[in-house]
């Protein structure tokens, strides 16, 4: 979980800031606060984090939320011959009554950045 250089690789799915507040005594990240922005609508949440070495999960919860009131999820790694698979779990749940278009365009961004931008900086070999 390399939250200290999340910027230099989700910057394209709309996330403007990104400050630690708070870290483990190992150092990782455990309370985020997050500021990213998708079609005109800024959102800022604060997250934990929580890491559970020996199932290779890392999980996350909003603790507070402006537009995303519920924001939670996991990160599963399964090593296996010729790689690993994440598969990763999403629970987004809004505060207010968005337009179906906007909420598709978040979750969208939402997915894009957990994977797709997740895959392209570790094959680049930035982990």
């Amino acid at each position: 979980s390399d939250l200290d250089n999340y910027m230099s690789w989700c910057r394209q799915g709309g996330m403007k800031s990104v400050e630690i507040l708070k870290r483990y005594d190992d150092g990782r990240a455990e309370n985020v606060r997050f500021t990213a922005g998708k079609l005109g609508i800024d959102m800022v949440n604060v997250m934990e984090y929580r890491y559970d070495d020996a199932a290779c999960v890392i999980s996350f919860n909003a603790l507070s939320g402006d537009v995303m009131k519920t924001l939670d999820g996991c990160y599963r790694f399964e090593e296996h011959e010729g790689g690993t698979t994440v598969t990763y779990e999403l629970l987004l749940g809004f505060g207010a009554k968005l337009p179906d278009f906007a909420i598709k365009a978040i979750s969208g961004a939402i997915m894009r950045t957990a994977l797709g931008a997740l895959k392209k900086y570790v094959e680049e070999g930035s982990v």
